[in-house]
């Protein structure tokens, strides 16, 4: 089985100005391992097609990513930032889902 070692972005919001929101991220490393890595091309009415993954990793969490699992944006694999569709959680670890790119 492959093994992960990145960042995953938390976000949580913070007031900029009165009545201003914004997403401020914080980026913390894990460990894991890689359970399924699959991508394709998905056809758009544009020059290139989309890439997309359907990938699940396994990180072993810790005490902050069990209390803010729900604030996962995103997952930094292999260079690109992508988008967390869903997080399991099977402790004493996360099942995390990612597909598209993240445009935070």
């Amino acid at each position: 089985m492959a093994k992960f070692s990145g960042t995953i972005g938390f976000a949580t919001q913070a007031q900029t100005k009165p009545g201003v929101w914004k997403d401020e991220i914080k980026e913390r490393k894990y460990r894991g391992d890689i359970i399924r890595d699959t991508n394709r091309y998905q056809s758009a009415n544009q020059a290139n097609d989309n890439l997309t993954i359907d990938n699940q990793i396994s990180i072993v969490s810790d005490s902050y990513a069990n209390e803010n699992f729900g604030y996962m944006k995103y997952i930094n694999y292999k260079g690109i930032k992508w988008k967390i569709k869903s997080v399991e959680l099977k402790y004493p670890r996360l099942i995390i889902s990612f597909g598209d790119i993240y445009n935070g």
